[in-house]
């Protein structure tokens, strides 16, 4: 955690506004959902995310997402954070990191790749 977020409990202002900071470790494991196709990570996202109602969740897990939805929680995926980190003047285009996930090895469909590329205002490549 960089050191003002460290000292004041919240992110530094930027890409997604000034976001709580919220703790490594879930308080109560009953609020981890039980279900066994949802990985530890998302599972202990979607816990803190109900012990910190309000909070804004990265999650790029399909079912992870439902369940944040089924809970009311509000989430964004990397790619959502890609294009507000291009709104706000953080990255010049969006298109070479997509590239280098891509190569990296994670599946990105045409069509979600077409779309942000869309909402971040470069024309879709294909």
């Amino acid at each position: 955690m960089s050191e003002p977020a460290q000292r004041t409990g919240r992110a530094p202002r930027g890409v997604l506004g000034s976001v709580p900071c919220l703790p490594d470790t879930v308080q109560s494991s009953a609020l981890i959902p039980a279900i066994l196709d949802l990985g530890f990570g998302e599972a202990e996202a979607i816990a803190l995310g109900l012990e910190h109602p309000g909070s804004l969740l990265i999650i790029d897990d399909r079912l992870a997402r439902r369940m944040a939805s089924v809970n009311q929680l509000t989430c964004t995926g990397t790619l959502g954070v890609l294009v507000k980190a291009k709104q706000a003047g953080y990255l010049r285009a969006v298109f070479p990191v997509i590239q280098r996930m891509q190569s990296s090895g994670i599946w990105l469909s045409a069509d979600l790749v077409a779309m942000v590329l869309g909402q971040a205002g470069e024309l879709p490549l294909r």
